[in-house]
């Protein structure tokens, strides 16, 4: 009866992140409309360090992992451009224009990837991926195309 429930871990684990994804980013909203972005990032952060430090010291037995000082530059600047200075981007836009519009900006990244791989990388796309492409492009359009209901309010 169970035979073949492992073909269900992938969608199920899609569908999962989805909804995880839009649920965290209306509870960011919420969190930065009442304590502001950078009291929410900063937290956000502190919590995010503390809880990876532990995890590194109870796998490995090391409370940061050895790094090189070239290593530890490039870590460190991507992690102020990534989660300093974008995700502060992102916290603000949550309220400016709306966790809906935000999660439908981020739906659009793996085509800006796909577009830098063909133009910078020579990368080519099959035909599934193609159509991958053109529900991405469709699903867009049409959330962007979507008109606000009589009352006002969107859904």
């Amino acid at each position: 009866m169970f035979d073949n429930l492992g073909i269900y871990v992938g969608p199920v684990a899609g569908i999962t992140t989805a909804v995880l994804f839009a649920g965290t980013s209306v509870l960011f909203t919420e969190a930065v409309r009442r304590l502001g972005a950078v009291t929410v990032n900063a937290v956000r952060l502190a919590l995010a360090i503390t809880l990876l430090a532990v995890t590194h010291r109870l796998a490995t037995g090391l409370w940061i992992p050895p790094a090189i000082g070239g290593q530890l530059m490039f870590l460190a600047l991507s992690g102020i451009v990534g989660l300093v200075i974008g995700d502060q981007a992102l916290f603000i836009a949550f309220v400016d224009i709306g966790p809906r519009l935000c999660i439908l900006i981020q739906a659009s990244c793996p085509l800006v990837a796909t577009l830098f791989g063909w133009v910078a990388l020579g990368e080519t796309l099959g035909g599934v991926a193609w159509v991958g492409v053109l529900l991405t492009v469709g699903g867009i359009g049409w959330v962007v195309l979507e008109r606000p209901c009589p009352s006002g309010k969107r859904v």
